[in-house]
């Protein structure tokens, strides 16, 4: 493919397993898709994507270039080798990072628009604390949402081991007290008192935390 290529719609090279890298100043005005591209090294710097991106198992993929511009969701499912995302990266549609085990860290100034997805295991045991997600931060066992009406924060716990005869004593305490999970400690919401508590949806269980 020649430099500066634009592509007027979807570009599929889903499986391309002999793909290395992809020209510089490459534009897709739709979808991007490399999923499977197992040769994959590297992204081109300025690569602009109008669509979703999507890099499921590109297992020679180790970083994604510093100026990515992308517009739909960004999927790094099995991504074995990547080891940094770029500071200050901007998804602004959701974000998932499953299966990732290479990845220590997420990136400063990180932006997500939507829901931020980290499933399976990886070595990110902290979120920085500038990171700003839209909707949610999804993680295996529970999830943070943000409710813009109230300004409250939700906690919803997957597998809850408080039995509920004992929930009710759990009001008016840190949430730290109750919970012990690493993503607490992000912006302090383990500090936070638990206002109530509610049943969800089956073995989920809702904390809602003061402002």
């Amino acid at each position: 493919m020649p430099e500066g290529l634009t592509v007027d719609g979807d570009l599929n090279l889903r499986g391309c397993t002999a793909l290395t890298e992809l020209p510089t100043g490459l534009t897709v005005d739709g979808l991007l898709d490399l999923n499977h591209c197992t040769a994959l090294i590297a992204l081109p710097d300025g690569l602009r994507v109008g669509g979703a991106l999507e890099l499921r198992g590109c297992t020679s993929l180790t970083s994604l270039p510093k100026r990515l511009h992308a517009d739909g969701n960004l999927t790094l499912n099995r991504c074995t080798a990547l080891t940094t995302l770029p500071d200050g990266l901007r998804v602004r549609g959701a974000l998932f990072i499953k299966g990732c085990n290479a990845l220590a860290a997420l990136p400063k100034g990180l932006r997500v628009s939507s829901h931020l997805y980290l499933r399976e295991p990886t070595t990110i045991t902290a979120l920085p604390d500038d990171i700003d997600v839209g909707l949610r931060i999804d993680l295996e066992s529970l999830f943070i949402d943000v409710i813009p009406q109230s300004g409250e924060t939700c906690i919803v716990v997957r597998d809850c081991g408080i039995p509920a005869t004992a929930r009710t004593l759990a009001v008016g305490r840190r949430l730290g007290d109750m919970i012990d999970h690493w993503v607490l400690s992000w912006n302090g919401i383990g500090e936070k008192i638990i206002t109530s508590i509610r049943d969800a949806n089956p073995g989920e269980v809702e904390f809602y935390l003061n402002s």
